[in-house]
């Protein structure tokens, strides 16, 4: 389906958005069906055993009672069911966080759940928006590495950062004004009316983000270099509590 209907481009970038029916199915009776299937393809069994439900994978509710491992390996399936149907590489949490705004905006915008699938509405998917936010929080909580990485891991963030910071700065004594609009007018007419000024704050911030930011061989003196080193005495240590407050 194409991620954004709005998209202005004549070949609209292709995603996927899940849908459901909310048919609880045990994983055990579906691997059943399929072997009992005698030629047929998967998901034609599984049609088959839930009232011709059309279907292409299956999402896993981790029960009280279910052991993780299981829940873990069911849930690797479904990712393979999603690489077999979309052709991604490895589904993240990021995509699961767009399925979760794309099935939002079918909520709020009227669209159906079942033109693409044969079934489903408003009652079966808003019961299955809960278990795509566990899917997504159990990627977070159990996949997140805490361990500090080399300075070339975040050099290209934190270089972000510098550049943003160094933009600001440009305009960090443009005045607010008193008019209505506030501070974006008065950087509106400061902008407009002071071309030499920006183009030399534009040449300073470029030197200063070329000849001390780009060097920057390790955290702590890109901390000395951005001067935060008086809200933070040890960049090492910031960095180990931030990665470790990380859920």
């Amino acid at each position: 389906m194409n991620l954004e209907e709005s998209e202005n481009k004549p070949r609209k970038q292709q995603g996927y958005s899940t849908v459901s029916h909310f048919n609880i199915v045990h994983y055990d009776c579906h691997l059943a069906a399929v072997r009992l299937a005698r030629g047929r393809e998967e998901w034609d069994s599984a049609a088959l055993q839930n009232a011709n439900t059309k279907c292409n994978g299956l999402l896993p509710v981790w029960g009280p009672h279910v052991p993780e491992s299981a829940f873990a390996t069911c849930l690797a399936r479904h990712n393979t069911y999603l690489q077999e149907c979309t052709v991604q590489r490895e589904p993240t949490y990021q995509l699961n966080i767009h399925d979760l705004k794309l099935l939002f905006l079918r909520f709020a915008m009227e669209q159906s759940f079942s033109a693409d699938t044969g079934g489903g509405g408003r009652e079966s998917n808003i019961h299955l928006i809960p278990y795509i936010i566990h899917t997504v929080l159990y990627v977070l909580n159990t996949l997140t590495d805490k361990t500090i990485k080399d300075y070339s891991v975040y050099r290209s963030s934190l270089l972000f950062w510098a550049l943003v910071d160094l933009i600001y700065n440009m305009f960090k004594k443009v005045p607010t004004s008193n008019t209505e609009g506030g501070w974006s007018y008065s950087l509106a007419d400061y902008i407009r009316l002071n071309d030499m000024p920006i183009y030399e704050a534009a040449d300073k911030a470029l030197k200063t983000f070329q000849d001390e930011f780009m060097p920057v061989e390790s955290f702590s003196e890109f901390i000395d270099v951005a001067g935060l080193l008086s809200e933070i005495e040890d960049p090492d240590g910031f960095l180990r509590d931030l990665l470790n407050s990380v859920p």
